[in-house]
């Protein structure tokens, strides 16, 4: 019965925002459910809705999606060094040389592992990063100074 409500808001051709948040705030948001023909992740579509992912049009949806999906492998291609693409033999992993793709891609993975640790670094949830220290940084800048003199 509560499927039917989702159900229709599918089904129609420009989808009433109004009226689906209300269905959903009334929380009749199920995980998936059959439609005629094919199995609907009622869930995920209604984020998508919501959060203007997706138009409200049905027939402009799918294509709003593929052109996303070509978008961000196009950025894919451009962003991300694939080093086997390359067929020159002089260009090879040990190769030193500062145009070399091999130390483009250390570097990309240096600055990837980087982006990690600082990411990790803002994660407010590892106590290790927002306790208060031992010795404060005026502590250290006395022992260093101590220890350089």
């Amino acid at each position: 019965m509560n499927k039917n409500l989702l159900n229709r808001h599918f089904r129609e051709e420009k989808i009433d925002l109004n009226e689906l948040k209300q269905t959903i705030f009334k929380g009749y948001m199920w995980t998936s459910f059959f439609s005629e023909d094919y199995l609907i992740n009622c869930r995920a579509e209604c984020w998508k809705i919501l959060l203007g992912y997706t138009p409200l049009e049905a027939d402009k949806r799918n294509t709003k999606i593929n052109n996303m999906r070509d978008n961000y492998l196009d950025l894919v291609n451009e962003f991300i060094f694939n080093p086997y693409s390359i067929e020159e033999l002089e260009d090879h992993p040990l190769n030193n040389n500062e145009n070399s793709t091999w130390v483009a891609l250390m570097r990309d993975k240096n600055l990837t592992q980087q982006v990690g640790y600082d990411t990790m670094r803002l994660n407010f949830d590892v106590n290790l990063f927002n306790s208060e220290t031992k010795f404060p940084l005026s502590s250290f800048a006395r022992v260093r100074s101590f220890v350089y003199v």
